[in-house]
């Protein structure tokens, strides 16, 4: 996939995602059905007849027709926005450090974004192949053109007959939409896409319209598969990576009880010994804290741009069923103008030695929301004078006599 140098590039990356979805019906199928039996989990019994089977597989359609209409939603409400590389990095070594922060409705600068980045992000997700099929697998990316390096350990076999592999991604944008803003749109699709009587609709209304329903976002994660790697070999299919996918589906709640519910909604217990479902906990956590972190930044380390597009870009994103904001990209970077010394190590600070203070988070009272927010403090030079040379500083040991 080409570098996203560009606001404009960000923009018809997000249009030629719409365009392809729509060309596409049975995109994302596999992934939604995952997530489908994760739904139903609870639910499942050892011994599966015919007829529940194929009753569940129609129950997997209608979940996938309806969690693809409400992807799309998002997807053409969203505004483009450009994270420029200085601000990726930041938010990166931002969120190293960062506790598991609350998320707060006013954290949202905007009901519905599709953030483009010009670098992506790299993501390992693990992946189950079939033993038994290894072989046929094999000889159908030779068909398509793909390539097969490194050498087969013949592994064992999980109780399941498969191999767990790893898929290689870069993930270049995520889009959200706050859940209350989105959900009465996306119904609306749905009514109008499959009618009143259809088992989308009423599955959709049971789910959207529940009373006790969550408060907070829903995310999408896009990226591109680079290679997969299973059994001693990786595999690259060219005509696979050049395409943006929905690699990941997550809701996010706001407030301290729904950091409580994500985490028990995601989080694997402590019985919980499938390296599948820890790997996927960790990433949904990654992800989320990448989120929370930006949005904690936004105030007072990032410039917020408009940059107007081509009236061409506008159109086609129109022709291709786009509905939110077609004439602007909106531009984050890294502000330029900050203060020298953030960290309060001025005025009422005897420090006579020149050093630099690495980036860290404080934990900040806020008088008007009446509670306290990790608060990112950058690194900055602290002590001495202008003209001094900045050191490390000097480590301090208490020695008790």
């Amino acid at each position: 996939m080409n570098e996203i140098s560009s606001a404009s590039l960000a923009f018809d990356l997000h249009t030629q995602l719409v365009e392809y979805r729509a060309s596409h019906p049975t995109a994302d199928r596999l992934l939604h059905h995952g997530y489908y039996r994760a739904f139903v989990g609870g639910e499942t019994t050892d011994t599966v007849s015919r007829a529940t089977l194929e009753v569940a597989m129609k129950e997997s359609h209608t979940y996938h027709e309806v969690a693809r209409t409400l992807d799309d939603a998002i997807l053409t409400r969203a505004d483009t926005v450009f994270l420029t590389d200085d601000l990726r990095e930041l938010v990166k070594t931002a969120e190293a450090t960062m506790p598991d922060e609350v998320l707060f409705d006013t954290d949202i600068y905007t009901p519905c974004g599709f953030i483009v980045m010009e670098t992506p992000l790299r993501y390992d997700v693990l992946s189950r192949t079939k033993a038994s099929e290894f072989e046929s697998l094999l000889a159908l990316v030779h068909k398509h053109g793909g390539t097969v390096t490194g050498t087969r350990t013949h592994e064992t076999p999980d109780q399941f007959g498969d191999y767990i592999g790893a898929e290689h991604w870069e993930v270049r944008a995520f889009a959200w939409a706050d859940v209350d803003k989105v959900k009465p749109e996306a119904l609306a699709d749905i009514e109008k896409r499959f009618g009143t009587k259809s088992p989308e609709y009423a599955f959709a209304r049971s789910v959207m319209l529940a009373p006790n329903g969550d408060k907070g976002l829903y995310v999408r994660v896009f990226g591109s598969m680079t290679a997969t790697s299973v059994d001693g070999v990786t595999i690259e299919v060219p005509a696979i990576s050049r395409e943006l996918r929905l690699m990941d589906i997550y809701a996010f709640f706001y407030g301290e009880d729904g950091l409580r519910e994500e985490t028990a909604l995601y989080e694997p217990t402590g019985r919980v010994t499938d390296e599948m479902l820890k790997a996927s906990w960790e990433r949904s956590r990654s992800i989320r804290r990448f989120l929370v972190a930006l949005f904690r930044l936004m105030e007072e380390y990032v410039d917020v741009d408009k940059s107007s597009l081509h009236r061409a870009h506008g159109r086609r994103a129109t022709r291709g069923g786009r509905i939110g904001d077609t004439k602007n990209v909106t531009i984050l970077s890294l502000r330029r103008a900050l203060g020298d010394d953030e960290d309060g190590g001025g005025v009422g600070h005897k420090v006579t030695l020149a050093h630099l203070v690495r980036g860290h988070w404080r934990n900040q009272w806020y008088p008007s929301q009446k509670q306290h927010r990790a608060k990112w403090i950058r690194a900055h030079r602290r002590g001495g004078n202008a003209g001094d040379e900045v050191t490390a500083r000097p480590r301090i040991i208490k020695v008790d006599r």
